[in-house]
């Protein structure tokens, strides 16, 4: 579970990242799950960028 809480809107953050995936195919998954942060006032994601090396 990641925790995207900000005051305001911040473009070409890094939220996950991970070097231990071996070669082969992989599915990524984004789920609004409902959770937040206690300073939040609603729940959503936008993605804005997903780079695949």
């Amino acid at each position: 579970m990641v925790d995207c809480y900000s005051v305001g809107r911040i473009d070409n953050v890094v939220l996950f990242e991970t070097d231990t995936l071996p070669a082969g195919t992989h599915v990524i998954k984004v789920r609004v799950t409902g959770e937040q942060n206690s300073l939040a006032s609603g729940s959503y994601v936008n993605v804005d960028r997903v780079v695949v090396d």
